[in-house]
């Protein structure tokens, strides 16, 4: 039985690659930070900073056996 040789990618694959990654983070980061503004200028538009404060103190994670993901809720 004869081993094969496999083959370790180069330095500069391994670079390339992971470049890759990164500019796929960046991108979304990016689209989440939009997201993130629009949200927060709608809660803001709508006055309703402090009911969102009191939310994130407040809400806790609810599992739904009827639904496939969690919730959080109050």
């Amino acid at each position: 039985m004869k081993k094969t040789k496999v083959r370790k990618p180069s330095w500069q694959e391994l670079y390339e690659e992971q470049g890759g990654y990164l500019r796929e983070s960046m991108e979304k980061l990016r689209e989440l930070e939009g997201r993130y503004a629009l949200l927060n200028a709608y809660i803001d538009w709508k006055g309703l900073r402090d009911e969102c404060a009191y939310f994130q103190a407040n809400a806790h994670e609810e599992h739904d056996p009827d639904l496939p993901f969690s919730r959080l809720v109050l």
